[in-house]
């Protein structure tokens, strides 16, 4: 019943969408789509064309049937099952798309659960441009092969009118023969890319930015090698949409991390915690894993949790993480995927037994390692969602209490959802 009513909603919305668009044709579509690092590429890609557009876009991650469109109308998704407030979200749907649309450019960003996901938005979806940032394992278990996601994940590129790709990325790559229109690659090589990074002291990257026939220094407020490729997708959709050299680097240098994902934050006892808690995968957990080891100064500590829907992958990718821990000088696991595969592993790779702790809830770990931290400590906090919610470890990990509330997940529902799952950890 109650994918039935969702449908029918989505089903309803998708239509206005689609007068909408038909309506303003001054307005163009830029969706983001790809495994890993999809909010962070929108809110970079936000963040430069706000240098010459009026752009609308949600700070948060909106990609379902429904809270898409409503996204686009810039309304909240009401309670499923009250029909007065439908009847009112409707109305006001109505007089939107009744209107001319006041911004110039909408951004969206798309993520799949299941396979068709990507094809159906692409039914009343019609981007100018199409980012996908990367194909690594996700969803595994409704998609059972990694292939399968990269073709779900391209459909987003084959059905723009331009293609803003990854070029770095081998599943991408693979792909790019086949599509029929402009492609532009990005990356640490490619039509737009960075080189000669540096980390500063305040853990921020400086780069060189290589766009079109610009180069460009770029002072960045990211930290990891990583993150450098949302800053590159988002120049090049600012040379796609005629912005200029000075602009692409303006924005870019106006863009912060935004919550769970690569965010520098004072640590307890003069620390510094980078709280990467959103969610993880093999792929993205290794690179803040390189990037932790870049940044520190001091001891490099890794606070990693379960990685979540990886199916028949889960094993492998959990020991691939496990193995890039060999240089750490402390690791500290959240939930029993972690601690079966990814501590073993880190053994493996030559952590010592005194290294490597292993808790089933976020709070038990950050209770642990808060006292061990010490001046010139670095910590990288990360996991996946349910059941592990590692930023509830960041948390406890805090030098300033006010802090919490830069960290994903903290209303109150949420908050009542986490105590709940561990209860009977206590």
């Amino acid at each position: 019943m109650k994918r039935t009513f969702k449908l029918l909603f989505a089903g309803a919305l998708e239509r206005q969408v689609g007068r909408l668009l038909r309506r303003n044709p001054h307005v163009r579509m830029v969706a983001v789509g790809g495994s890993v690092g999809k909010t962070s590429t929108k809110l970079a890609i936000a963040a430069v064309l706000k240098q010459g557009y009026r752009v609308h876009y949600q700070e948060g991650n909106f990609n379902d049937p429904i809270s898409i469109p409503l996204s686009i109308m810039n309304l909240p998704v009401p309670p499923l099952y009250n029909p007065f407030a439908w009847a009112l979200t409707f109305t006001k749907v109505f007089r939107i798309v009744d209107r001319t649309y006041p911004d110039e450019i909408i951004l969206v960003e798309l993520g799949t659960d299941q396979p068709g996901d990507i094809p159906h938005f692409m039914k009343y979806l019609k981007p100018d441009i199409g980012v996908v940032t990367a194909t690594t394992p996700e969803h595994i278990e409704m998609f059972k092969t990694t292939a399968a996601v990269i073709d779900e994940e391209f459909t987003l590129a084959s059905h723009s009118q331009i293609a803003v790709v990854n070029g770095d990325d081998e599943g991408i790559r693979s792909h790019i023969k086949d599509l029929k229109l402009k492609v532009v690659t990005y990356g640490a090589s490619g039509a737009v890319h960075f080189s000669g990074h540096k980390t500063r002291p305040d853990g921020g990257i400086s780069t060189t930015l290589h766009v079109g026939g610009e180069t460009v220094a770029v002072k960045t407020r990211v930290t990891g090698h990583h993150s450098l490729y949302a800053l590159a997708a988002a120049a090049a959709v600012g040379r796609e949409l005629g912005l200029s050299g000075a602009k692409i680097v303006k924005g870019l240098e106006s863009f912060k991390p935004v919550a769970g994902r690569m965010n520098l934050l004072p640590g307890a006892n003069g620390s510094i915690i980078i709280d990467d808690s959103y969610n993880a995968s093999p792929d993205a957990v290794i690179a803040a894993i390189t990037a932790l080891e870049q940044t520190a100064k001091g001891r490099a500590i890794a606070v990693l949790g379960n990685m979540n829907e990886l199916g028949s992958y889960a094993r492998t990718g959990h020991e691939q993480v496990g193995a890039a821990c060999g240089n750490l000088d402390l690791l500290v696991t959240i939930g029993a995927s972690a601690r079966d595969m990814i501590a073993p592993a880190a053994k493996n790779a030559g952590l010592k037994a005194n290294q490597v702790q292993s808790f089933l809830s976020p709070y038990a770990a950050g209770e642990y390692l808060r006292p061990l931290l010490r001046a010139g400590d670095t910590v990288l906090v990360k996991g996946s969602q349910n059941r592990v919610f590692s930023e509830e470890a960041t948390a406890l990990l805090l030098r300033n209490d006010a802090d919490r509330s830069k960290l994903v997940r903290q209303t109150p529902d949420w908050l009542a959802k986490k105590q709940a799952q561990f209860k009977a950890y206590e």
